[in-house]
């Protein structure tokens, strides 16, 4: 009974060590891949994140138009009185103050654009951190 004891004792370590080895080897493989692919992974999260923040900032600008122009018809439509407001700054000013948002959401991804453009590593750092937190 010893002797079997021992003998699957013997088929266990052998078995664990050959997984161990095709565990190390499945490693160092995923390792390689990890260095060869680093470089494009790279280049691939600074690509969508300019095209991301581009197609958002061309989106907002859009709207800021779209809405700042639409608010201005509107109002300038409304305030018929010259004596009131001979010269449209009223719809203007109102016009400005309803296109606040997509005006601040532009200026957001322009900001991102910029920081990809002129300091993509500490674009890349600040992506990196949000995976982290």
């Amino acid at each position: 009974m010893t002797q079997e004891v021992t003998e699957a004792v013997v088929g266990v370590a052998s078995v664990t060590q050959e997984a161990l080895s095709k565990a190390l080897e499945y490693i160092e493989r995923t390792e390689s891949f990890v260095v060869e692919q680093a470089p494009l992974l790279v280049q691939e999260v600074l690509n969508y994140g300019f095209v991301f923040h581009l197609f958002w900032t061309l989106f907002s600008l859009f709207f800021v138009v779209g809405i700042g122009y639409g608010i201005y018809k509107w109002i300038r439509a409304w305030v018929k009185s010259d004596v009131f407001d001979k010269d449209g700054y009223i719809p203007i000013m109102i016009g400005l103050f309803g296109v606040g948002i997509p005006l601040a959401f532009l200026c957001e991804n322009m900001f991102v654009l910029a920081k990809i453009v002129v300091a993509p590593r500490l674009y890349l750092l600040s992506e990196l951190s949000t995976f982290i937190k």
